[in-house]
């Protein structure tokens, strides 16, 4: 017998108002947007994606690394 899942936590979360939810990479470039400004952050990436992401590059490379590149970039 299936069951229902739970509400997503940004719509309904604890005594039913909606809960904040972000992950390590949004809580980390939130000093640099406060202290550059939100229009700077939008400057990157494409009208609809903007922004930074951060791409880990490993496997059978030369160089394994972690890079931050604006949304726009083709992989």
């Amino acid at each position: 017998q299936p069951r229902l899942k739970p509400p997503f936590p940004a719509n309904v979360g604890l005594y039913g108002c909606p809960t904040t939810v972000n992950n390590v990479e949004s809580i980390a470039v939130a000093p640099t947007i406060l202290r550059r400004g939100a229009a700077w952050f939008s400057s990157f990436g494409r009208p609809n994606n903007v922004g930074t992401k951060l791409f880990c590059v490993s496997g059978h490379v030369n160089n394994p690394c972690t890079v931050e590149e604006a949304m726009s970039i083709p992989f």
